[in-house]
C-alpha cells in the first residue's frame, strides 16, 4: 500500500485505535490543563491586583516540575503508567473541582490557589513522563514516533489557540468556578481514555529509586546525542522560551496596542506553532533528524531577536508566527530523536529529564522581565536571544553526533 501523502499522512497515527483513544483523552486533558492557567492567572490578580501575585502562582506551579518531574520519569519505568496518569489526573481533577466550589461559594483566596497551582504542579510531574512513555507503546512499532509525536504536540499548539478564549468567554459569562469546573471535566475524560487502552508490554526497572535516577541521568549524559540534546532544550526555554512572559509589557510599551492585540499575539503563536508541525513532517523525511533540530533552534532564536527589535504590529506578529514555528519543529524534533533512539526501560526517566526545560520557562521569563525593568523589553529580549543563539551555533559546531542523527527504520 502507498503511503499517505498530505494531511492524510500527518494524521495517519490516528488510525491506529488505542493511540487515537490517547490522542483524544489528551487534547480534552490539555484544553482543560489550559482553561486552568487562565483562570487562575485571571482569579489571583482578581483578588490581589497585584501582578506579583500572578507570577508567584505561575512559578509555584512550576518549581515542582524541577525535581518531582525525575521521580515521575522513574516511576513511569518501574509502574503501569496509565495507573500513574489516572492517579496524576484524579488528584488535578479533586484539586480543580475544589478551587470550582471555593469560587463559587465566594471562600477562594490566595493561598487556596497557590496550593491547588502547587497540587496541580506536582500531578504533571508525574503525568508528562507517564504519557511519554505510555505512547509509543500505543502504536506498533517505533516507525510511526515520527507520525504520532507531531499530533501529542498539536494537541498543546491547538488548545493554546482556543482554550485560553475559551476560558475568557466562560468568566465573563459566568465566573471562574464553572471555567475550573470544566477544566476539570478535561482531565476526567483523560482518566475515561485511559481505562479504554491497551499498551503494549514494557521492561519494567527493578532497581532502587536512587539507582534508578542516577541511571537515567548517567545514561543521558553519556549519550552523544542525547546530551546536547537535553542541554539545548534547556538553554531554548531558560533563554528562549520566557519571551512569552514579557509580550504584555511588549504589548503596552513597544507596540502599544489594546488587549485584543495581545490575545492576537498568543493566537497568532498557537497557529505559527501547528503550521511549524506540519511542515517539520515533510522536512523530517529529507533531511536528518539532527539538521532540522538544529535549524529549527537556530531559526527560533534569530526569530525572538528580530520580533525584540521590531517596533511594528504587523512585523511582530509575523515573526511569532515564524517563532512559533520553529519553536514546534524544535521541541517535536528532540521529542521524536529521544522516542525512537531510547532504550524502552529507560524511556520514562529520559523523557522526564527532557521534560524538565517546561519548568525553566517561567524562570526564564522572570530573568527577562527582570533585566527589562533595567534595560527596557526589547534589549532584554534581544540579549537572551543572541545568548540562545550563540549557544545553538556551539552546539551544531560541536555536536557532531548530534548534527549527524538519523532516526532508526523501526
Amino acid at each position: 500500500m502507498r503511503p499517505a501523502s498530505g494531511l492524510a499522512e500527518f494524521f495517519s497515527a490516528l488510525r491506529y485505535r488505542d493511540f487515537r483513544l490517547f490522542w483524544i483523552g489528551l487534547v480534552a486533558q490539555v484544553t482543560g490543563q489550559q482553561m486552568a492557567i487562565v483562570t487562575l492567572g485571571w482569579l489571583a490578580f482578581h483578588l490581589t491586583g497585584s501582578p506579583l501575585a500572578l507570577g508567584f502562582i505561575n512559578l509555584v506551579s512550576a518549581a515542582p516540575r524541577i525535581v518531582v518531574n525525575l521521580a515521575g520519569g522513574v516511576l513511569a519505568d518501574r509502574f503501569d503508567p496509565r495507573a500513574l496518569i489516572i492517579g496524576a489526573q484524579t488528584a488535578s481533577v479533586a484539586a480543580l473541582t475544589a478551587l470550582a466550589l471555593l469560587t463559587l461559594t465566594g471562600r477562594a483566596e490566595t493561598w487556596n490557589l497557590a496550593v491547588a497551582a502547587l497540587l496541580l504542579g506536582v500531578a504533571q510531574s508525574f503525568d508528562e513522563p507517564s504519557r511519554a512513555s505510555l505512547f509509543p507503546r500505543l502504536l506498533p512499532d517505533k516507525s510511526l514516533i515520527p507520525l504520532a509525536a507531531p499530533l501529542t504536540s498539536v494537541a498543546w499548539s491547538g488548545t493554546r489557540i482556543v482554550a485560553p478564549s475559551v476560558a475568557g468567554f466562560v468568566i465573563a459569562a459566568s465566573g471562574a468556578g464553572l471555567s475550573f469546573f470544566l477544566a476539570a471535566s478535561g482531565g476526567a475524560a483523560m482518566i475515561a481514555m485511559m481505562r479504554l487502552v491497551r499498551p503494549r508490554e514494557a521492561a519494567r526497572s527493578r532497581g532502587t529509586m536512587l539507582g534508578d535516577l542516577k541511571a537515567g541521568a548517567a545514561y543521558v549524559w553519556a549519550h552523544p546525542v542525547f546530551r546536547p540534546l537535553v542541554l539545548l532544550a534547556m538553554a531554548g526555554s531558560a533563554f528562549g522560551q520566557g519571551y512569552m512572559l514579557t509580550l504584555p509589557v511588549f504589548q503596552a510599551e513597544v507596540l502599544r496596542v489594546d488587549s485584543r492585540g495581545l490575545g492576537l499575539m498568543y493566537s497568532t503563536l498557537g497557529v505559527g506553532a501547528v503550521a511549524g508541525l506540519y511542515v517539520y513532517s515533510r522536512h523530517l523525511r529529507r533531511r536528518g533528524a539532527g539538521r532540522v533540530l538544529l535549524g529549527a533552534a537556530g531559526s527560533f532564536a534569530a526569530g525572538i531577536l528580530a520580533f525584540a527589535l521590531t517596533p511594528w504590529f504587523a512585523g511582530a506578529l509575523a515573526l511569532l508566527f515564524f517563532v512559533g514555528a520553529a519553536g514546534a519543529a524544535q521541541i517535536t524534533t528532540g521529542q521524536v530523536i529521544l522516542q525512537t533512539l531510547v532504550d524502552d526501560g529507560l524511556r520514562g526517566r529520559v523523557m522526564a529529564l527532557y521534560g524538565v526545560h517546561w519548568a525553566l520557562l517561567p524562570v526564564g521569563g522572570a530573568m527577562m522581565n527582570g533585566a527589562a525593568e533595567w534595560v527596557g523589553a526589547p534589549l532584554a529580549v534581544a540579549g537572551f536571544a543572541a545568548a540562545l543563539l550563540a549557544a545553538v551555533a556551539a552546539t551544531a559546531l560541536r555536536g557532531t553526533s548530534l548534527r549527524r542523527a538519523r532516526l532508526e527504520s523501526g
